[in-house]
């Protein structure tokens, strides 16, 4: 790309209030909008250099841009964020209390054979393929239970974590956080006699953040959609 287009997109861009990720994706739309208007003024018969000029002057003044940009991206963010901290401490203390604060199981010492025989499984996949294949012989609520909902409950998770962390705007860190949520909760769940240490239920876990990234991903993809509707209005006045 022409070295002037880009240091015009660049200076758009690093004035926007977006993560690094939401920058690059915003960037790549804008290099497709100016790269396609230049086109079509060589096509009308200017110059490359002529092209690029008229491209950039369509598009408007560089800090003008990125304060319109702006306002279509954050006018919100702060109270957004601010309501979503609030909802996300609201979601942990329901997790606490759904998976910590339950009803306690014996006091048996935790190191007893028959415990940790009954009360830990550390096979993937045999808790999820008993309960799949159960349907005959266990009741339909607890599968629902034992599967979609483990799913459901990390789901926010995956949703909150990239709205409130930026290190979690990819998906990589959301799965390892969630993993690492999901792993210590278990291991609580054994040494405080609360439920059953399940590998199973930290992999469906996970998956339940992967959908609810993908959710926020949804929602940013939508935002994005609209700042570049704000460009292309900008390039056709």
């Amino acid at each position: 790309m022409n070295k002037e287009l880009k240091n015009y997109i660049k200076h758009i861009v690093e004035q926007t209030d977006m993560s690094d990720v939401e920058k690059r994706e915003l960037e790549s739309e804008l290099q497709d909008h100016l790269l396609l208007l230049t086109e079509e003024y060589i096509v009308d018969g200017y110059s490359e250099e002529e092209a690029i000029k008229m491209a950039t002057q369509a598009f408007g003044n560089e800090k003008a841009l990125s304060k319109e940009l702006n306002k279509v991206i954050s006018p919100y963010k702060m109270p957004l964020k601010i309501l979503s901290g609030v909802l996300f401490s609201f979601y942990a203390f329901v997790l606490w209390i759904i998976l910590i604060g339950g009803p306690g199981r014996s006091t048996a010492g935790v190191y007893n054979p028959y415990d940790w025989k009954m009360n830990i499984n550390i096979i993937p996949f045999k808790s999820i393929m008993w309960y799949a294949t159960g349907i005959n012989y266990i009741n339909l609520s607890t599968i629902l239970y034992n599967l979609f909902g483990n799913i459901a409950i990390f789901a926010p998770l995956g949703f909150f974590l990239p709205v409130l962390f930026k290190k979690c705007t990819n998906v990589k860190n959301v799965l390892v956080y969630s993993f690492l949520a999901s792993f210590i909760i278990e291991v609580i769940q054994f040494v405080a006699h609360r439920g059953q240490s399940d590998v199973d239920d930290i992999i469906l876990n996970v998956v339940g953040a992967y959908i609810g990234y993908l959710s926020y991903k949804l929602l940013r993809t939508l935002s994005l959609k609209a700042v570049q509707l704000v460009s292309f209005k900008t390039t056709h006045k």
